[in-house]
């Protein structure tokens, strides 16, 4: 997939695109932002104290296929909002499976149609209910951007019907749910059916280029009344529609295969073989690849080719990624210094590769819009201005540490590693902790983000034991993950 370049003409390279970036030194780590807020913070702790192991536990007692998938709330998505019954925490879900239903020439995913609602109860105590929108024939048959039309589930955390809402013709109606085969009192219509065929897709790479396999995992039947008007279902909004490119990040049918054509493009042959063995992990892992992470943000595939190679670099610099653009090739190039890496594991390489995929894709963007800022901002987020400050480092801080860590916790998984979540947001800190330049303090994000002295030194040795094998005071500590044998 090359990178389509205007004229030489348009190559007027201002402040912004000369500073974009241009290196990474050491590692990184991570910091959930958004949980300074108490409610989304009291939400969490109730979900990993009391639901997140019960799910695992209780996976294959659950009713249907759609019930027993592992979902992993997206705490860094969370937000409260006001509804009608007061005060609620909002969090989007990532299905561990993820399962797509067709809509026309692409698809939706299954994570981007639900997400869960934390609130109290009368008596202070906090619950969760899981809102799945499924939408009917004639929403997945329409051609381009309309209104939802189908139901809305609203289910307790054991997959339990609480209520529902009916879509259709403009109009919300509440939603009666039949049981066996008796239609409640004050059902207005006869019943209605609709079936949703939910797929499994992959990318599969043959002699001749590349395509989707999809496989149909179940069908599920959803049959209901309509009964009269409610006035609670505005605080049940339907989720999903369009390419599957919403609360979760997962790409949609057709963007499987474009990311995995991109994936092919990534030119490691000057790379040595300790490093190449890790990209080519990364592109194997189903949610976490290079070319998924830099999607999670843009909503939009990669447009370039990345060169990785190795090379000697000055100092305590690992990695660097060029500012210099091919505009024959469309390329970027990354450098990487394998000696740095001698004693490093195999998760420390992972979180620079990834590190410094962002860097790569931020370079090209820039050369792409360089005469079009509303090009720019719509692939690199409303953020895109800070790709200037501190070479590109605070846009990683502030939008990219989360899918990192997700990234490096399914590598780690992957691997059979067993680590906390607290260590992989720890890890992808790395390269972002400091400075560029000298003195190389601590940069003011890194101490916004993380205000205890106690957690930053616990960030900080994380990564420099995964990339060296000792500690801060120079003793040696074995390190989580595997020596990558560099």
């Amino acid at each position: 997939m090359k990178v389509k370049i205007k004229t030489l003409a348009t190559l007027v390279i201002t402040a912004i695109t000369i500073v974009v970036l241009n290196s990474c030194n050491q590692d990184s780590d991570i910091f959930q932002p958004n949980y300074i807020n108490p409610l989304i913070s009291e939400a969490r702790s109730f979900f990993e104290s009391e639901l997140e192991q019960q799910q695992e536990n209780n996976k294959h007692q659950a009713r249907g296929f759609r019930k027993k998938i592992i979902k992993n709330p997206q705490w860094h998505k969370a937000n409260v909002r006001q509804l009608s019954f007061g005060e609620a925490v909002i969090v989007p879900v990532k299905f561990e499976k993820e399962l797509y239903i067709p809509k026309g020439k692409t698809s939706i995913a299954l994570s981007d149609l639900t997400y869960l609602i934390f609130n109290k109860n009368e008596g202070g105590k906090i619950k969760v209910d899981i809102v799945t929108s499924i939408p009917d024939s004639t929403y997945l048959n329409a051609i381009g951007d309309v209104a939802f039309s189908g139901v809305v589930l609203v289910e307790d955390w054991n997959g339990d019907f609480v209520k529902g809402f009916i879509h259709k013709n403009g109009e919300v109606r509440q939603m009666i749910k039949n049981g066996e085969g008796e239609l409640n009192a004050r059902t207005e219509t006869l019943p209605y059916c609709e079936t949703i065929e939910y797929y499994s897709c992959t990318a599969v790479d043959t002699p001749y280029g590349s395509y989707v396999n999809c496989v149909l995992e179940y069908s599920e039947t959803t049959c209901y009344s309509g009964g009269g008007t409610s006035d609670d279902w505005s605080d049940y909004p339907p989720e999903g529609g369009g390419s599957g490119s919403g609360n979760s990040g997962y790409p949609s049918i057709d963007d499987i295969l474009a990311i995995n054509e991109w994936e092919e493009q990534i030119n490691d042959a000057q790379l040595k073989p300790c490093m190449q063995i890790i990209i080519s992990d990364l592109k194997n892992i189903s949610q976490g690849s290079v070319g998924q992470i830099i999607q999670k943000f843009s909503g939009n595939i990669p447009g370039y080719n990345w060169e990785v190679k190795n090379g000697t670099l000055p100092g305590a610099e690992n990695a660097n990624t060029l500012i210099q653009f091919n505009t024959l090739t469309g390329t970027v190039t990354t450098i990487f210094d394998s000696n740095k890496f001698s004693n490093a594991s195999n998760l420390s390489i992972a979180r620079t590769l990834l590190h410094e995929s962002i860097h790569a894709y931020v370079v090209a963007v820039t050369f792409n819009t360089l005469t079009d800022p509303t090009k720019r901002a719509q692939l690199l987020g409303p953020d895109w201005l800070t790709v200037a400050i501190n070479y590109g480092h605070d846009f990683i801080t502030n939008n990219y540490l989360i899918p990192i860590a997700d990234a490096l916790e399914l590598y780690g998984k992957s691997k059979g590693y067993n680590f906390s979540r607290q260590f992989y947001d720890d890890l992808a800190w790395g390269g972002l902790t400091h400075y560029q330049t000298p003195p190389n303090n601590e940069t003011s994000l890194f101490l916004q983000k993380i205000p205890n002295v106690t957690d930053r030194n616990r960030i900080l040795n994380t990564i420099v034991v995964e990339l060296s094998g000792k500690d801060f005071y120079g003793n040696s500590v074995a390190k989580k993950g595997n020596n990558a044998g560099c």
